[in-house]
Parts: structure tokens; C-alpha cells; sequence
């Protein structure tokens, strides 16, 4: 186990060649290469080289899934579309969010060559919020779909 000031897919994984380089072997399709979990109290934003970026603070662990290799750091770079979730449960008011993710990286035909696909872990006994909120609603009505015609154009 190694104990990392900052947890990210570069430095439990590799960098963006490394990155590339897995995303484009094989068949094309996403590979899970990063699973992270732990407990999320605070965030930090910020402006760099990449663009914009959030770091969440807490207690984590990550496993390098094509290795095994575990890490632990209390700072944690996700995939954007994971981490605002925390950020807006933070600002919120709760104190601490835990959660476990599968990062996933797949060929794109963006300058990088790759992008991330964030992939939270349902985890057995958690209760699903959805599942409570949808089973309170009313049935949804759909009507059946209709079929359309083509009419045939009259020679002119």
C-alpha cells in the first residue's frame, strides 16, 4: 500500500501516454482501470494547465485495477461528472459523503485520444433514493405509441 498526497488516475495509474495507451488497446471499449471509495468532508477548486479542476478532501483508498496496487490520501481528483455530486451534497450541508466509483477510460477523438467514464458503485444495502422516491409517485400513464403513414406523393 502506498499513502499518496493526492489521489488521481495519474498517480495511481499512469500519465496520459500510459492513459492512451490503455484506452486505445484492444477493442475500443471502456476498460476499468481505478476503483476509489471513502468518505468526502470538503472540496478545494481550482485553475491549471488542464483547465478546471476540483479536489475532494477526506479519507480514500484507491486500487489500481490492472494491478491491484492499493493507495490512501486524504485528497482525491475525480472525474468532473462524479465530483460535482459531492460538491453540491457538501454545500448542502452534509458532512461527509461517502461513496465508491469505478473510473473507466475509453478511446475518444478528442485531442487526448481517451476520456474518463465515472461509474459509481451501487453497493448492496444502500438504499436507493430513486427507488423510494419513484415507488411514492403515481403510475405513469403512457399512451401507446402511434403509427405514421407516408402518404404517397401524387405525380405532378
Amino acid at each position: 500500500m502506498r499513502l499518496l498526497k493526492k489521489i488521481s488516475v495519474k498517480h495511481v495509474v499512469g500519465d496520459k501516454n500510459a492513459i492512451r495507451e490503455i484506452a486505445n488497446s484492444d477493442d475500443g471499449c471502456e476498460k476499468v482501470i481505478m476503483r476509489v471509495g471513502g468518505t468526502a468532508t470538503g472540496y478545494q477548486t481550482g485553475d491549471g494547465d488542464s483547465g478546471v479542476w476540483t479536489k475532494l478532501k477526506g479519507n480514500f483508498k484507491a486500487i489500481n485495477t490492472l494491478t491491484g496496487e492499493e493507495s490512501r490520501g486524504t485528497n482525491l481528483f475525480t472525474p468532473d461528472e462524479f465530483s460535482c455530486g459531492i460538491v453540491s451534497a457538501i454545500d448542502g450541508g452534509a458532512e461527509g459523503v461517502e461513496f465508491v466509483l469505478d473510473v473507466a477510460v475509453k478511446p475518444s477523438g478528442s485531442v487526448i485520444g481517451y476520456e474518463y467514464v465515472a461509474i459509481p458503485v451501487v453497493l448492496d444495502d444502500a438504499p436507493d433514493p430513486f427507488e423510494t422516491l419513484f415507488s411514492a409517485a403515481p403510475d405513469l400513464k403512457v399512451p401507446p405509441p402511434v403509427e405514421v403513414k407516408k402518404v404517397a406523393k401524387k405525380a405532378s
